[in-house]
């Protein structure tokens, strides 16, 4: 679902507005209704009586119109939700991780229908440079829960499917992201399978130059591990 699907079309005065497209929803589902009812009433039924079959018609109605209200709340919470995200992001630029992790919170309050695994991730990040370490390692978990499908979660874990995932939307910034906490809580080899998932998913970042220092640090730290 998306905001796109939701807006009404335009018209020689601009944009309708989304008071009016929920009228022109209401109106045109009643419509519906009063047709439905009038054949409903007018043919026998053995199972139920006319008057059933209006309460049930109308209980749809109503259901319907619900929906377009939901839909329209649900795409002005993303917009207000991506303006946090963005703002978040330009006081990550600035350096400012106190004030990124309230906007991203604010933004994850309003849960918005999309891109909540991307504010989760950021605020991930967030917490990591404020020092927040199970927070931040928190905030990782969360985002890959929400941005990969449940049913391909365990096979992911298990590593034996990794294919299946490869068209995700950014999931591989998640394990970036979880490799980053762990490595700060000096949990090597698990970052090390972050890494390493988050390449499977996307092995163009072995170009990336963050990536390859991430990488470089974990050697590193690995160094003296593999010498004992």
């Amino acid at each position: 679902m998306s905001v796109e699907q939701l807006a009404p079309r335009k018209n020689n005065g601009g944009n309708t507005s989304a008071h009016h497209f929920l009228l022109l929803s209401s109106h045109h589902l009643r419509k519906q209704a009063i047709s439905i009812t009038a054949k409903a009433s007018s043919s026998s039924s053995s199972s139920s009586s006319p008057y059933e079959k209006k309460d049930k018609i109308e209980i749809r109605v109503c259901t319907n119109i619900s929906r377009v209200l939901w839909k329209s709340c649900s795409g002005k919470k993303c917009l207000e939700a991506l303006a946090l995200r963005k703002r978040a992001e330009e006081e990550t630029g600035r350096g400012d991780f106190a004030e990124a992790y309230s906007l991203l919170s604010q933004a994850i309050d309003l849960k918005p229908f999309g891109g909540l695994h991307i504010m989760y991730k950021d605020r991930s990040a967030a917490r990591l440079a404020m020092g927040d370490i199970n927070g931040a390692l928190e905030d990782a978990k969360e985002a890959m829960t929400l941005n990969i499908p449940r049913g391909t979660w365990f096979s992911l874990k298990c590593k034996n499917n990794t294919e299946a995932l490869s068209g995700l939307f950014n999931a591989y910034l998640a394990y970036i992201c979880e490799g980053d906490v762990l490595m700060a809580m000096d949990q090597c080899d698990a970052a090390e399978q972050s890494y390493l998932i988050a390449l499977d998913l996307d092995p163009s970042i072995r170009r990336s130059k963050s990536f390859k220092a991430k990488i470089a640090k974990l050697q590193e730290k690995l160094a003296p591990a593999n010498l004992g």
